[in-house]
């Protein structure tokens, strides 16, 4: 439970006693100070349907009676640097370990929003305070439970795109805060797996550190241009997702809402999208616009950035497990 505070600690209006008298509150400002600290702190969440018929208890106890954890079984590559080594002795999570740690960590923000929305500043409650505070608590544990679980997944997207004009080191470091944000902003009720809109969100991040790399040293002598063929092999997967997503009748309707027209021409037009079926070279599409390759390539990771949210929020793409 949440250090032995549940929603059964507060009454339907929010508060467990009477308020405390006007004159209490001037002989203890301190209280005055830490309601001030609760309700600024306001926590982002993920909504679910759901939330509005569950209870703190329920929530702990379907976390309490499942199979969460996956036992480490794979050891470090060769090479591996200690301080990342121990991450191959970390558990990974289950798919109903990942559902059920998304619910309790966005159910319990949730909660904390709802009793922040009844705390008086002017005669805040110490036990609503106390509340707060603790599923707040809770909510951190849990988001750090995840994010651990998932620290692996970013090591081992790094070592398969690294590249020399990029340490592994900086990769791994973006990467975490990438995992970070992705931990904030996933919906768990759509059914897919966190590992997959992870990868995919840590991908899509490497590849833009990668060339904005390539074109900051595109001045000086030397520069493998073979780079940008790499890039090029490594969008495939992109490729393969685009195409699927385009048999999805709605988001192709929605594509000219979602991009703006020279995205979309890109995107249609890179990924083989009209009738002609075929893809078209970057060299080719630069031509015809008129501009640089590497601006093409710009143009297709922001087009690409904006279908995969749109497919994830709108539960368009649903991931294999």
């Amino acid at each position: 439970m949440c250090r032995n505070l549940s929603d059964a600690t507060l009454s339907a209006s929010g508060v467990a006693k009477k308020s405390p008298r006007r004159s209490e509150i001037a002989e203890r400002p301190h209280l005055v100070e830490r309601a001030r600290k609760v309700v600024t702190q306001e926590d982002c969440f993920i909504s679910a349907p759901e939330f509005e018929s569950l209870s703190t208890e329920r929530v702990e106890a379907d976390v309490a009676n499942a199979r969460l954890f996956i036992p480490p079984t794979e050891k470090p590559p060769v090479g591996t640097p200690p301080y990342l080594a121990y991450l191959y002795s970390t558990s990974l999570l289950t798919a109903e370990g990942e559902r059920l740690l998304f619910r309790k960590m966005n159910f319990l923000r949730y909660r904390c929003n709802v009793l922040r929305s009844t705390v008086d500043l002017d005669s805040p409650n110490e036990t609503t305070l106390a509340v707060i505070e603790s599923l707040a608590a809770d909510a951190l544990d849990t988001r750090s439970q995840i994010i651990e679980c998932n620290l692996r997944l970013v090591v081992s997207i790094a070592r398969k795109l690294r590249h020399r004009l990029t340490p592994f080191d900086e990769l791994v470091g973006e990467g975490n805060l990438v995992l970070l944000n992705a931990t904030d902003k996933f919906d768990y009720s759509r059914g897919y797996r966190f590992s997959t809109y992870a990868t995919l969100s840590v991908q899509r991040h490497i590849y833009r550190l990668q060339e904005k790399a390539r074109l900051g040293r595109r001045q000086e002598p030397n520069v493998n241009n073979d780079f940008l063929e790499e890039l090029e092999r490594r969008t495939e997967s992109d490729q393969e997702l685009i195409r699927d997503l385009h048999r999805l009748d709605v988001l192709m309707s929605e594509a000219p809402q979602i991009l703006e027209d020279r995205e979309h021409l890109v995107v249609r037009e890179r990924f083989g999208l009209d009738v002609s079926g075929k893809g078209k070279p970057l060299r080719e599409l630069a031509a015809n616009l008129g501009v640089s390759k590497e601006r093409i390539r710009q143009i297709q990771i922001s087009a690409t950035d904006k279908l995969f949210d749109f497919a994830f929020e709108s539960g368009l793409l649903k991931p294999s497990i």
